[in-house]
């Protein structure tokens, strides 16, 4: 619910974009291979990168789940 309540705090065109990038990745086969994984305490997350913006998510490899934990700027989101 968080990263649902940061998705709504984007302005309109971030808010689209982000929406539609989550949209082609879950319809890819590999998700994770246009993804990036985090390092240090976060081994578990995964990251996209849609311009200025990352969406952080972890994956349930038993069923490939991918939960979107955070979205937002790049400076602040790794917090």
């Amino acid at each position: 619910m968080k990263a649902q309540r940061q998705l709504n705090k984007l302005d309109k065109p971030d808010r689209v974009r982000v929406k539609s990038y989550i949209s082609k990745m879950a319809a890819t086969d590999n998700p994770l291979a246009f993804a990036t994984k985090l390092v240090g305490d976060r081994e578990d997350r995964w990251r996209w990168r849609v311009g200025a913006l990352r969406v952080l998510f972890t994956v349930f490899q038993d069923e490939l789940i991918i939960d979107v934990v955070k979205i937002g700027r790049r400076g602040k989101v790794y917090d």
